[in-house]
């Protein structure tokens, strides 16, 4: 997705979200956004059309 135009955002202090490499990301992985969830992965990108998209991954929780 990002290599057809859209943006990888993460979640700043403020809980807003920022462009990666814009902002210093306070949430998830600083360089991809990326937030690991007790369940499941969560990624948010802004399309290059402007709307934002979220993509969640589960991920099998180990006790």
């Amino acid at each position: 997705m990002v290599a057809a135009g859209a943006t990888a955002l993460g979640e700043i202090a403020d809980g807003s979200l920022a462009e990666i490499g814009a902002a210093r990301i306070t949430h998830g992985d600083p360089a991809t956004g990326i937030v690991n969830m007790p369940g499941g992965r969560l990624a948010v990108l802004r399309a290059a059309d402007g709307n934002l998209i979220g993509l969640n991954q589960s991920v099998p929780m180990s006790w």
